[in-house]
């Protein structure tokens, strides 16, 4: 779990940033302590989002995990503050620490 901490870097986003784009995959995971982010989706060449998280969250975490592509466009309402951590650090705690990331990996799912 030192190891995670460790890694973690510091990341800022301005408003209206677009953080992942559908179908692009997550070269990281970011945790997210302040600010707005919105999930939506590309139809007609029109963007929509309908859903906003708010306070400190995840983004990334089953892409990274499952080396799946973003399902959705994650966009930056407000300014945010946070973390993140790259994949292939990532991916290396996942496969490194298997009594961790079992567990790690059942609440992500």
């Amino acid at each position: 779990m030192f190891l995670l901490l460790q890694s973690l870097e510091p990341m800022n986003s301005s408003a209206h940033t677009v953080l992942f784009d559908e179908l692009e995959h997550f070269n990281e995971v970011l945790f997210i302590c302040k600010g707005k982010v919105r999930v939506g989706y590309e139809m007609n060449s029109k963007q929509k989002f309908r859903l906003k998280y708010s306070g400190s969250f995840g983004i990334g975490l089953f892409g990274a995990t499952f080396n799946e592509p973003s399902l959705y466009i994650y966009k930056t309402f407000t300014r945010c503050e946070g973390y993140f951590i790259r994949k292939k650090t990532w991916r290396l705690i996942i496969d490194g620490y298997m009594h961790v990331s079992n567990e790690l990996r059942k609440k992500i799912v």
